[in-house]
């Protein structure tokens, strides 16, 4: 089996303080630059996922991805909903693994 560890580690960057709150939607950049031009280099059910880079904050130069709905039928409250419920799935998985300590 192999070892796993954060990309805080595997890239060096500075850990996030101890008193942080969950890994959620708290990620220490305040401005991101996207690269549209690019086009979207993934994509899901509902949305687009375009790359870019943190501009702003102490993830400044850090690579990102921004996520855009797209038209349509996805829209519609039912599809949002369900889009929320796997992101709150999600953060609560990642703050299961992040209690470990692994």
């Amino acid at each position: 089996l192999g070892v796993s560890r954060c990309s805080w580690c595997v890239q060096g960057y500075a850990q996030p303080a101890a008193d942080r709150p969950s890994s959620a939607r708290e990620n220490d950049a305040s401005r991101a630059q996207i690269f549209l031009g690019q086009g979207h280099f993934a994509e899901g059910a509902f949305r687009w996922v375009y790359k870019g880079k943190y501009i702003e904050g102490r993830r400044k130069g850090q690579p990102c991805v921004c996520k855009v709905f797209k038209t349509g039928a996805v829209m519609e409250d039912a599809y949002f909903a369900a889009d929320i419920k796997a992101v709150e799935k999600a953060l609560h998985l990642v703050d299961q693994w992040n209690s470990q300590k692994f």
